[in-house]
């Protein structure tokens, strides 16, 4: 089954940084790239792969400023661990790992 088998390929980045996931999977990073949790809170990054797919990956709470506070600047997140992920591939969604509740599967 296709989901099956997107999500077993994501598996293996849970616990990776950020950076080498990016690296990885050739991600290109969106313009308003921050994931936010409420209110301001920065819970990872989302991209775009050359196929369409829609990645995001998801940050432990609580490891960045605010993101009125430069909690939006990319840097800070290249060396944290990434908790969880989920792809958009046309109208499949797949989610491993710790997905932000508004970003669920």
């Amino acid at each position: 089954m296709v989901t099956e088998d997107l999500k077993k390929s994501d598996e293996k980045f849970l616990g990776q940084t950020i950076s080498s996931v990016i690296d990885n999977l050739i991600l290109q990073i969106d313009d308003n790239y921050v994931i936010e949790e409420p209110p301001a809170v920065p819970r990872g990054i989302s991209g775009t792969l050359l196929n369409g797919d829609r990645i995001y990956l998801f940050i432990q709470r609580g490891q960045l400023p605010l993101t009125f506070k430069s909690g939006d600047n990319l840097k800070l997140y290249t060396d944290l661990k990434v908790i969880g992920i989920k792809r958009e591939h046309g109208e499949i969604s797949t989610c491993y790992g710790e997905v932000l509740w508004q970003l669920s599967c």
